[in-house]
């Protein structure tokens, strides 16, 4: 498993969580930094203008390449101030979550037509082949600096690296063939479950298969006593976005991410 080493920047009462991301690091040749948590708590604008600097100042040492700022779509002011400093607007994202012991059991066991299996060492050939084809809407495919083919190799890597993790993987089996899949990460003390990543191949959308893998793992996660599941997507993904809907999921968490490169490429 990949360790990440967190960074604070503490300032006043204010303070900033951030990382160098050591699978991004790898696949684009460059340092790729991520904040994580803002806490001001007092609504200081010199504050957040003196972390922004520090951070910046702190990745020019480091010779970071891009960094990547997610924030709350309710905090206007950093948004502001962000976009001040050149940071680019790339997505919002939202947080769809249920509880799976709520759901309508005889309305998701419709939703099921054909087989999800845990995913085999067999399978990984095939998995990283559609995990390098189906994520199109990422927030790096949208940020034309990023190399798309090291973008779609970011994807491919995750799913090795879940293997060798030992995560939860399923495959949705259709015309006996892998037409998706699944990365779980289930906290059965927690009772909360999070989908880590999941996509079914462009060849086979259109045909519920989306409907039909989530809703296996969810009636799973019921039997196991799982009373919170949760998928983190792209507003922009409105074929996922309707399908949550559509099983009755709610919303939260609301972010905008932001990416700033600090030389420009040429």
């Amino acid at each position: 498993m990949i360790k990440i080493e967190k960074k604070v920047i503490f300032y006043n009462n204010s303070s900033l969580y951030y990382y160098i991301s050591p699978w991004d690091t790898d696949i684009f040749g460059y340092k790729v930094l991520n904040t994580d948590k803002l806490i001001i708590t007092e609504d200081s604008v010199q504050d957040v203008i003196f972390i922004i600097e520090e951070l910046e100042n702190y990745s020019k040492k480091e010779d970071v390449k891009v960094i990547a700022w997610k924030t709350e779509a309710t905090n206007s002011n950093l948004i502001s101030l962000l976009q001040d400093k050149g940071y680019k607007y790339i997505e919002i994202s939202v947080v769809p979550y249920i509880n799976p012991q709520l759901i309508d059991e005889e309305k998701y066991k419709s939703y099921c037509f054909t087989n999800v299996r845990r995913a085999e060492k067999r399978d990984i050939k095939e998995l990283k082949k559609i995990a390098r084809i189906s994520f199109i809407n990422d927030r790096f495919h949208k940020d034309s600096n990023f190399d798309n083919e090291k973008a779609d190799e970011r994807y491919s890597c995750w799913v090795e690296n879940s293997f060798k993790d030992g995560e939860e993987i399923y495959t949705i089996i259709y015309e006996n063939k892998i037409a998706g899949f699944f990365i779980l990460k289930t906290y059965h003390e927690e009772k909360y479950a999070a989908m880590k990543l999941g996509c079914v191949s462009p060849e086979y959308q259109g045909k519920k298969l989306g409907l039909n893998i989530n809703a296996e793992i969810i009636l799973n996660l019921r039997k196991e006593g799982i009373n919170l599941f949760d998928s983190p997507i792209s507003i922009s993904n409105l074929g996922i976005f309707n399908l949550y809907v559509s099983m009755g999921f709610k919303f939260k968490d609301q972010k905008i991410c932001f990416h700033k490169w600090m030389e420009k490429k040429l």
